[in-house]
């Protein structure tokens, strides 16, 4: 997380993000979730592969803008996570695989 603020900064970029550091479900289940529905542009998820849950993903897409987009990388021995958004590129790196999705 230091690196990304750090980078933000070199770049002149340190404003307008908001950098989240806990579990995908913790930020979920915080109460703040459930009434501000706050809508994002880029979402990062880097999940450990033994855990990467597609219910837990799918609510994440929910909070994207629309034409915003969510990255998750993933083992490259799955496929890519059905999500209620558009997979629009898989790359592979691997052992690693980075699916883009984008919603409508």
């Amino acid at each position: 997380a230091r690196t990304i603020a750090d980078n933000a900064r070199a770049l002149g970029l340190d404003w307008g993000y908001i950098l989240h550091q806990m579990t995908v479900e913790t930020w979920l289940a915080a109460p703040q979730q459930q009434t501000d529905r706050r809508r994002y542009q880029l979402i990062i998820a880097d999940p450990p592969y033994a855990r990467l849950e597609d219910d837990i993903l799918a609510s994440l897409s929910s909070f994207l803008a629309p034409g915003g987009v969510i990255v998750i990388s993933q083992t490259s021995k799955r496929p890519s996570p059905e999500l209620p958004v558009a997979l629009i590129k898989a790359k592979t790196y691997g052992d690693t695989t980075l699916s883009f999705y984008q919603a409508k």
